[in-house]
């Protein structure tokens, strides 16, 4: 059983490794990164739902639950700075 989810989590990351590398603007990034999270997450909580538990719910439940905490991790924002520049810029010359 735990050989099949090696193979299962390692296919999952060669499919989703190249589409990180082609992510042109930071949404698109962001958006791969949780990708990866979720993937590695729910890999990485098969596994370990697999040797803890006992029965064939258990590695659903630590996939299911690597998932969450995986896609959790992995956020990130994207900062526009242009945006940034020109709230901080009024807010100077409001105040300043």
């Amino acid at each position: 059983m735990a050989n099949k989810l090696w193979i299962v989590g390692l296919t999952a990351v060669a499919l989703v490794v190249p589409q990180l590398a082609s992510a042109d603007t930071c949404e698109e990034r962001a958006h791969h990164r949780r990708v990866v999270g979720t993937v590695a997450g729910a890999a990485g909580g098969a596994l370990i739902g697999g040797l803890v538990g006992h029965g064939a719910a258990a590695p659903l439940l630590g996939a299911a639950g690597g998932a969450i905490v995986g896609n959790q991790v992995a956020r990130t924002k994207c900062y526009h700075h242009s945006a940034a520049y020109h709230h901080h810029h009024h807010d100077y010359h409001r105040y300043g």
